[in-house]
C-alpha cells in the first residue's frame, strides 16, 4: 500500500470527538508512502493535510432537519427555530467549507 499511493494531494479530515477515528495513523502510513515516492520521483510536490473540525463520526451524515413550511412567517418560535438550525448545520458547513477550499487551491 505505502509503495503503491500516487496521489499528490490528500486532504484528510478528523473530528474532535470521534473515538473510532483512524486519521492519525492514516497520516502516518501516507506520509510513509509520500518518502517513498520521493524517492522515485524527488521533483514531484507531494501534500498530506490533515483537518481537525469540531463534531463527531457521524457529522458528514447530518441532515437539515428543519423543514421549511409556508406556515413559517406565523410561527412565533420561528427565530429560535433559525437559530437551532444554524448551530446544527454549523459544523456541516465547516466540513463543506474545508473540502471546498483544499479543492479551489488547485
Amino acid at each position: 500500500c505505502r509503495r503503491m499511493y500516487r496521489a499528490r494531494r490528500t486532504l484528510l479530515v478528523k473530528f474532535e470527538n470521534d473515538a473510532i477515528d483512524e486519521s492519525d495513523e492514516l497520516e502516518r502510513v501516507l506520509q510513509e508512502a509520500k518518502g517513498i515516492m520521493r524517492l522515485k520521483r524527488p521533483m514531484i510536490d507531494f501534500d498530506i493535510r490533515l483537518k481537525t473540525i469540531t463534531g463527531t463520526h457521524i457529522t458528514p451524515l447530518t441532515q437539515d432537519i428543519f423543514v421549511d413550511t409556508p406556515l413559517d412567517s406565523l410561527d412565533p418560535l420561528l427565530p429560535l427555530r433559525s437559530a437551532a438550525r444554524e448551530n446544527f448545520l454549523n459544523t456541516v458547513g465547516s466540513v463543506k467549507s474545508e473540502i471546498v477550499s483544499w479543492l479551489n487551491e488547485v
